[in-house]
């Protein structure tokens, strides 16, 4: 399990947003640049679980299962690019068909599927919250503000 700790500054739905100090795992990420807007270059807002009923200014632990990221990040990142190549497959394929020139169509169906590989992640979202296997957690608070 990846753990960090960090400050709840807001409660929405059942869950809260924590804001956490970027650690030393950040700096080997590919997508650290792209986290910063979910915060500063130091901090980031990450949006959690809140079982055990943390309030705004407690420290927590949060953490999330290395399963739980893969797998997100392959939602997140392969999903949309396999859709990318299948729709520009399928567009050659077509174009080959019908004896078209391939670029134009290869690559309309290419950005279609593209689109079409975000809405599954969209039309996914509510189906993945509630199995709360992807999701960073609260795991228990460090020091309270009560």
């Amino acid at each position: 399990m990846i753990i960090e700790i960090g400050k709840v500054i807001e409660i929405k739905d059942g869950g809260a947003v924590v804001l956490v100090s970027r650690s030393a795992a950040c700096a080997g990420c590919a997508s650290k640049n792209a986290c910063h807007a979910f915060g500063s270059k130091s901090e980031a807002r990450i949006i959690v679980d809140n079982p055990i009923g943390a309030v705004i200014d407690d420290t927590v632990e949060i953490g999330v299962r290395e399963g739980g990221l893969v797998a997100a990040s392959f939602i997140v990142y392969i999903l949309p690019v396999a859709a990318l190549f299948v729709g520009a497959g399928l567009g050659t394929w077509i174009a080959g068909m019908i004896g078209i020139p391939v670029g134009g169509i290869s690559a309309f169906m290419g950005l279609l599927f593209l689109g079409v590989g975000f809405v599954a992640i969209r039309l996914m979202d509510p189906y993945l919250k509630k199995k709360n296997t992807l999701m960073p957690r609260i795991i228990r608070i460090v020091e309270e503000c009560r």
